[in-house]
């Protein structure tokens, strides 16, 4: 089993946002329970500003987070190179889960993406894998809680649209899309959100 933990996004200084501290602690939790390895999940956002992007990656800082809470770095994997959901679990299969003959994966979110994610993970992985989701409760800001909400499901389906004619586990032809040069340079095309909320209902 491997613990994944996907980033929520990390501002230009480097800092998590709740949303990705909230995750963590689940993880810890199934940790505990199981002292399966993590695999944190994240480079940064494709929508940050290229010319300038932040100085350390979503995993390096997770990996700090969870370091400070007593986790063995032993335990820890990295994914550094993950801009969004698609990518992470391409990686999570073809770097770490392949490699390891690991069949079982827990895979941490926010509840307000999880449909997508479990779309994307099943997809990705395919039927020899068994998937286990952990969503935490996003803290959504009243006002903006239906935007939120509707930007999530056309994100949604902008992955369904990206790879519903692929065969659920078919990696190779998922990789013939994502490293494709319209893919990368395209983030109209890209399935993926930043969840640094503040003030809640």
């Amino acid at each position: 089993m491997i613990i994944i933990i996907l980033g929520a996004g990390i501002d230009e200084k480097g800092r998590l946002p709740k949303e990705t501290a909230k995750r963590i602690k689940e993880g810890l939790k199934v940790y505990q329970e199981k002292k399966a390895p993590f695999l944190l999940s994240g480079k940064y956002s494709f929508a940050h500003n290229k010319e300038k992007p932040p100085k350390i990656t979503e995993a390096e800082v997770m990996k700090d987070y969870l370091l400070n809470l007593g986790v063995e770095e032993k335990h820890i994997l990295l994914d550094k190179e993950s801009e969004d959901t698609i990518l992470s679990a391409y990686n999570a299969k073809t770097k770490f889960l392949i490699p390891r003959e690991e069949k079982e994966v827990v895979i941490i979110t926010s509840d307000i993406n999880m449909e997508r994610v479990e779309y994307v993970f099943y997809k990705v992985l395919g039927k020899d894998y068994k998937l286990h989701f952990v969503g935490t409760i996003s803290a959504i800001p009243c006002q903006t809680k239906g935007m939120i909400r509707a930007k999530q499901r056309a994100l949604t389906e902008k992955a369904v649209s990206l790879l519903d004619n692929i065969e659920e586990g078919d990696h190779e032809k998922i990789k013939e899309k994502v490293m494709s040069p319209d893919y990368k340079n395209n983030t109209g095309l890209r399935p993926s959100s930043n969840l640094n909320y503040k003030k809640t209902c």
